[in-house]
């Protein structure tokens, strides 16, 4: 972290040091002035806006308060209508319509329904979510992850497609995801799994072994599916490696960082030194061209430094 903020100090400071020399040309003293009074402008009538709408804001409060009274007194006002109808109820009621209401409601008729209904379901539910498991599948197909022990394993699947080719085109997506997932666990860091760059066929090829592979054709409602099965192990030899990489490409980083850094400082240094060695030795009669030559050289140095740090990893 310390490494990014010194490069941007040096960042800065050779700004500021190549930003001296032109301020001497009238030219960029106009410009600077114009850009600071835009500035001033800018600020000026951002502080008007922010007095308008406080003062804004202070008128609109007492309405609201209004509104809040009258919108409380309402309540109080609905409430004595709401009295007249609960004295009405008991009224209509009348004794001769209860027992006539009795004999229609048979409370045995809705039994029979039921079970017809039951009866219907159940006959498109068992064509519709039966799937037809061809016997012989490991028991580690439907096993949950282990990430305990000497050797941690993944259970992934491809999911039911018409050809097998498809079916294994997606199990090597699932292979990818879990593996990466487990890396960036391991690791501790998301990036770990790009920046390491450990994809493909050679992924494959560490933490599945092809005996670990099982394929199935299984039968569902629409027909034959294909289906691919693998188990992913990771063995103590390969989460020491992954460490011992990530490792290694973080010290590599930090070289790269701290490289940088002095770099940008000699390069200032230098160009700083050489400005003032070769004024000293034409005796001051090319002081505007040097300055001139001084400032070019850092904005070089500040740009040449920007477009190294994109390449360099910064975690």
């Amino acid at each position: 972290m310390w490494e990014s903020n010194l490069l941007l100090v040096v960042i800065v400071v050779s700004a500021l040091v190549a930003a001296v020399p032109l301020l001497r040309h009238a030219v960029a003293l106009r410009a600077v002035k114009f850009v600071a009074g835009m500035l001033l402008l800018v600020a000026g009538c951002a502080a008007v806006h922010v007095a308008t709408a406080a003062d804004a804001g202070d008128r609109v409060e007492p309405p609201l308060e209004l509104s809040t009274a009258a919108a409380a007194e309402k309540p109080a006002a609905e409430q004595l209508p709401a009295e007249t109808p609960a004295k009405e109820t008991p009224a209509v009621t009348p004794a001769a319509e209860t027992p006539a209401e009795t004999p229609p409601a048979s409370k045995p008729e809705p039994a029979p329904s039921n079970s017809a209904s039951t009866e219907l379901n159940e006959v498109p539910l068992v064509g519709s979510t039966s799937v037809i498991i061809p016997p012989g599948r490991p028991a580690w197909v439907n096993s949950q992850p282990v990430t305990k022990g000497e050797v941690h394993t993944i259970a992934v699947s491809s999911g039911p497609y018409s050809q097998m080719s498809e079916a294994n085109r997606e199990l090597d997506k699932a292979i990818e995801a879990a593996a990466n997932a487990y890396i960036a666990e391991q690791i501790g860091s998301e990036q770990a799994p790009l920046l390491l760059n450990i994809t493909g066929k050679s992924l494959r090829d560490q933490v599945v072994d092809p005996k670990d592979v099982y394929q199935e054709t299984i039968v569902v409602s629409i027909g034959p599916m294909e289906q691919v099965h693998a188990l992913l192990k990771f063995d103590e030899k390969f989460r020491s490696k992954l460490k011992a990489d990530w490792e290694n490409l973080l010290m590599s980083a930090r070289l790269g960082q701290i490289g940088l850094g002095f770099g940008g400082v000699i390069g200032l240094l230098a160009t700083v030194c050489g400005y003032f060695r070769l004024d000293n030795a034409t005796r001051g009669y090319y002081t505007g061209r040097l300055q001139f030559l001084a400032a070019a050289a850092i904005l070089t140095l500040v740009a040449c430094g920007s477009m190294l740090a994109r390449m360099i990893l910064w975690m």
